[in-house]
C-alpha cells in the first residue's frame, strides 16, 4: 500500500460563554431555577412562584449593580477602598438573595414530592438547577467575602457547557480563548480520519500517539507535520521511527540529532509546505466544522447517481441489491480528481494499474 500524506492539527472548539464568567453563571442558575418553579406553579398551583418574571428581574438588578460598580476605577486610594467595600457588599446582598431563592426552591421541591406526588424523574431538572446554583454560590462565597483565589481547574465558566476550559493560545490578539482543545488528523483531501479531545493534555502528549495509532487503520503516513514549538528531545525519534520523514519546522542545532537535516533538499521542501498546516488551523478556528469540505463531492456524486436513477424516481421501490450495485459501480469508477484512481483504490492505498503501450 502506498503511504499517504496526513496532517495533525489542534484547534479550539469555541463554547458559548457569557462574560463576565464570575457573575453570569450564578444568575443563569438562579434564573433557570425560578423558571422551573414558576412552570411547576402553573401546573400544580404551587404558591409563591406566580411572579417568576419579577423575581428574575429583581435578581438581575443586583447583578447590574455589581457591574456598574466595577466600571468605575478611582485613582484615589480612599475612594478605591470605599469602592471595593461597596462591591463586596453588593456581592453579599446578591449571595443572600440567591440563597433565599435556593431555600424557597428546595421547599417547593419537597412540597411537590409530598403533596402533589411528583415523581423523582419529574423533579430531576429542578434538582439539577439547584445543584448548579449551590455550586456557584459556594464559589462566590469563597472568592468575595473570604477573598480566596479559585484555581483555574475549579472554576465553572458556564453552567450550560461545564466542560469549557480557558485555553492559552499564546498568540497576539486573542491570547486566551474559552472552549475545548480538539486534535484531528486530516487526509490530503481534507477528510477527518481521527479526532481526540485533548482536555488538559499538551500537543506533544497526543500528536505522536495519534500518528502511531493511525498506522494500524490507514496507510502509513509519508510525512508528519509538527508545529514550530513541538520538538521535545524524548519525542524526536518517535515520529521518524514510525513514518517516512519528519516535517519539523524547528531548527535542529545538534548535528545528526534526527533526520531530515536542515540543509537537505527534502527538509526544505517539507518546510515550505508547513505554512499550509498553519492555514488549515486558522480555517478550522474561523469556520469550525460547520463548513463541509466535501460539498462539491456530494454534488458531483448526486450527478453520477442520476445516471442510474433518473430524476423523479421512487426510492421506496429500490431493493438493497440495486443500491449495492450502484454503490459498487461508483466506488470502482476511476476519477480524474483522484489521478484516475478509484475511491476503493485510494481508500485502501492500492497503486493504480499502469497502462502498457507498444
Amino acid at each position: 500500500m502506498r503511504p499517504q500524506k496526513k496532517r495533525s492539527l489542534t484547534f479550539v472548539v469555541e463554547t458559548n460563554v457569557r462574560f463576565p464568567t464570575d457573575t453570569n453563571p450564578l444568575f443563569d442558575a438562579i434564573r433557570e431555577t425560578i423558571e422551573e418553579c414558576a412552570a411547576r406553579s402553573g401546573e400544580h398551583a404551587l404558591p409563591g412562584w406566580r411572579q417568576g418574571g419579577h423575581h428574575i428581574r429583581q435578581f438581575k438588578s443586583r447583578l447590574r449593580r455589581i457591574q456598574r460598580l466595577r466600571r468605575s476605577t478611582p485613582k484615589d486610594k480612599t475612594k478605591k477602598t470605599l469602592r471595593e467595600k461597596e462591591i463586596r457588599k453588593a456581592h453579599r446582598r446578591r449571595l443572600d438573595a440567591a440563597q433565599s431563592f435556593s431555600a424557597r426552591a428546595e421547599a417547593a421541591r419537597q412540597q411537590l414530592a409530598e403533596e402533589f406526588h411528583v415523581s423523582a424523574g419529574g423533579l430531576q431538572m429542578l434538582h439539577c438547577h439547584m445543584l448548579r446554583a449551590c455550586c456557584r454560590m459556594s464559589l462566590t462565597a469563597r472568592r468575595v467575602p473570604h477573598e480566596e483565589k479559585i484555581p483555574r481547574h475549579g472554576k465553572i465558566r458556564s453552567i450550560f457547557e461545564p466542560h469549557t476550559e480557558w485555553v492559552d493560545k499564546g498568540r497576539a490578539g486573542v491570547p486566551v480563548e474559552p472552549g475545548l482543545k480538539v486534535r484531528i488528523m486530516e487526509s490530503r483531501h481534507g477528510l477527518i480520519l481521527r479526532h481526540q479531545v485533548m482536555g488538559q493534555q499538551a500537543d506533544d502528549q497526543v500528536a505522536v500517539e495519534m500518528v502511531n495509532e493511525s498506522k494500524g487503520r490507514f496507510p502509513g503516513p509519508a510525512s508528519v507535520s509538527m508545529d514550530k514549538g513541538f520538538h521535545p528531545a524524548e519525542k524526536s525519534e518517535a515520529p521518524h521511527g514510525t513514518s517516512g520523514s519528519d516535517r519539523a519546522a524547528k531548527k535542529r542545532k545538534t548535528p545528526g540529532s534526527g533526520p531530515p537535516k536542515r540543509g537537505r533538499r527534502e527538509f526544505r521542501l517539507l518546510r515550505r509546505a508547513h505554512p499550509a498546516v498553519e492555514s488549515a488551523v486558522n480555517a478550522l478556528e474561523v469556520h469550525g466544522l460547520d463548513q463541509c469540505p466535501d460539498h462539491g463531492i456530494d454534488e458531483n456524486t448526486n450527478g453520477l447517481i442520476r445516471q442510474y436513477l433518473s430524476k423523479g424516481s421512487d426510492f421506496q421501490t429500490l431493493t438493497l441489491e440495486q443500491v449495492r450495485n450502484i454503490m459498487d459501480r461508483l466506488n470502482n469508477r476511476p476519477r480524474k480528481c483522484l489521478g484516475f484512481m478509484t475511491p476503493n483504490q485510494l481508500f485502501s492505498g492500492i497503486e493504480p494499474p499502469v497502462a502498457l503501450t507498444s
